[in-house]
């Protein structure tokens, strides 16, 4: 991190996950699910999460964690669980983002932001967030197809 912690007021984990999981930031619990007891190097999640739920990021407002960022490098750590050791698939993702309250980071490289309907001429895959509140939601992406689609 080349900025100072300290200019930051919003921390969020984006998270893909399949079936649980603990993150640490800098050795700190941070967020945690489908996880209720402590953890060891085997432990099993206490809960599936979904195929259809796990592709998707879920945003974890973690701001209360902020003290625990350092100028220069951070670790994030995350340890995965599935609900048993036969489960035959396993996900996690994740991203960070830190801002402060108020900006809006429109001005970054590729960011274009839109304040009307857009209109695809062609078939496209489109990467987009939503910005609400100061907050980024986690990213989304979709492959739209324009005309005919063959089967």
């Amino acid at each position: 991190m080349n900025d100072s912690p300290n200019e930051f007021d919003i921390l969020i984990l984006n998270i893909r996950y399949d079936d649980g999981f603990v993150a640490y930031l800098n050795g700190t619990e941070v967020a945690r699910r489908n996880v209720d007891r402590t953890i060891t190097w085997n432990s099993t999640a206490n809960a599936e999460h979904p195929d259809s739920e796990a592709v998707q990021f879920e945003s974890i407002d973690i701001s209360t964690s902020l003290n625990l960022l350092g100028t220069g490098s951070n670790i994030l750590a995350i340890q995965g669980l599935n609900i048993s050791s036969t489960d035959t698939d396993f996900l996690i993702s994740v991203e960070m983002h830190a801002s402060s309250e108020g900006s809006d980071d429109v001005d970054l490289p590729g960011v274009i932001q839109y304040t009307t309907p857009v209109t695809l001429t062609r078939s496209t895959h489109v990467k987009a967030r939503i910005l609400s509140g100061g907050i980024w939601s986690a990213m989304n992406e979709a492959v739209f197809a324009v005309g005919r689609i063959a089967q």
